[in-house]
């Protein structure tokens, strides 16, 4: 496994470093003279895997030139849409090398956009916004609901079983986080491998959050 051209981007320099520590086979696939795939090993199974890296946009740049004159700059934003992006990117050419016989990973890596990407944004992305449902009666709140999804989901029984899971890649020492995909078709499972840089994680439909597997 080797990736020395000077046309590597970030994120693949960072997943192939990654892949050598953890002593993961990783093999490249060039597609249309990019290094868009890869297929990686563990404990035996072969992963299809699509590495996405989400570069700063023209927004993001004139916050950070803001704050550069300012000394301080305060604004808002989240990721989640740009996360949606990328799965839409990847489903069809996951599932065509797939080939519906081998599970699929999409690896997300933020190259420094001024919200960040984080747990959150890959969960709202993949299962849907966060909501409650209120009860109210004589003007009163009476019942609050557990959070649970909402909308703008990208997965659901029906729909992108052919991803297993999404990974966020980060750190300069690169570490991996996977969030598995409850609906796929193919899972990837977490004692095929695991390390103090390679961590599993599944959606408690109780309370809506990521629990540690």
């Amino acid at each position: 496994m080797t990736s020395t051209e000077p046309t590597s981007t970030k994120s693949e320099l960072l997943f192939e470093q990654f892949c050598r520590l953890q002593r993961i086979c990783c093999t490249p696939i060039e597609c249309d003279g990019k290094k868009a795939d890869y297929e990686i090993v563990l404990s035996g199974n072969t992963i299809v895997t699509e590495l996405k890296q989400i570069d700063p946009n023209d927004s993001d740049i004139a916050t950070w030139e803001e704050g550069r004159l300012r000394s301080s700059v305060a604004a808002w934003g989240n990721s989640d849409h740009r996360v949606r992006l990328k799965i839409q990117e990847a489903r069809k050419q996951l599932k065509a090398r797939s080939k519906g016989k081998l599970p699929t990973l999409l690896v997300i890596y933020d190259n420094g956009t001024f919200a960040g990407t984080d747990a959150t944004d890959i969960k709202t992305a993949m299962f849907g916004d966060e909501k409650v449902v209120v009860s109210i009666a004589n003007h009163e709140v009476v019942e609050v609901s557990a959070i649970h999804p909402g909308g703008n989901r990208r997965f659901a029984d029906d729909f992108n079983t052919s991803i297993s899971a999404i990974a966020l890649l980060y750190g300069d020492e690169p570490r991996l986080s996977v969030f598995h995909n409850h609906f796929a078709a193919l899972p990837i499972l977490p004692d095929w491998m695991r390390s103090d840089q390679l961590r599993h994680f599944r959606l408690a439909k109780t309370d809506y959050e990521w629990n540690s597997i």
